[in-house]
């Protein structure tokens, strides 16, 4: 039976010769459309590695020069650092609060502020993921974090 299968498609090579050719190019644009979309749709759904459930992030401004309650004494980096940090304790105190972190713009994991690189050794094989992400020091960025060291050997 197979043997007859075989022998029909052999005979027939000119007009099936098509029909393949039609086949790898509907499966290479399938592949070229469907894996960007499979792909970003499985990282969307893998864990974040914490509960973003009650998560909040919140944006602090500075008032204008025009504007009414305007401080220009205060306008000095110390100053502005102070104040800012002064609103993240007010924040961290809240009874509602669990934990509060000053951020630095858009750096935090996950954000399109933090990087990730590769590095590898000249002429070695072993290479190594380094994600970097600025933060303030003294702060509670890392306390509970969801970072994990990794050793490499």
């Amino acid at each position: 039976m197979f043997r007859l299968i075989f022998k029909t498609l052999w005979t027939r090579r000119r007009r099936n010769g098509w029909l393949l050719a039609e086949l790898i190019l509907v499966a290479v644009l399938s592949w070229i459309i469907f894996d960007p979309v499979i792909v970003v749709t499985y990282d969307r759904h893998l864990p974040l590695g914490y509960d973003a459930d009650r998560l909040c992030m919140l944006s602090v401004g500075m008032l204008q020069p025009q504007a009414p309650g305007y401080d220009p004494q205060a306008t000095d980096s110390a100053s502005l650092m102070q104040a800012y940090l002064n609103l993240v304790e007010r924040t961290r105190q809240h009874p509602d609060v669990e934990q509060a972190t000053p951020l630095l713009s858009f750096l935090y994991p996950g954000s399109g502020g933090s990087s990730t690189s590769e590095l590898t050794a000249e002429g070695g094989s072993v290479a190594i993921s380094l994600m970097h992400i600025e933060f303030l020091p003294h702060t509670h960025f890392l306390k509970h974090s969801v970072f994990v060291p990794v050793k490499v050997a």
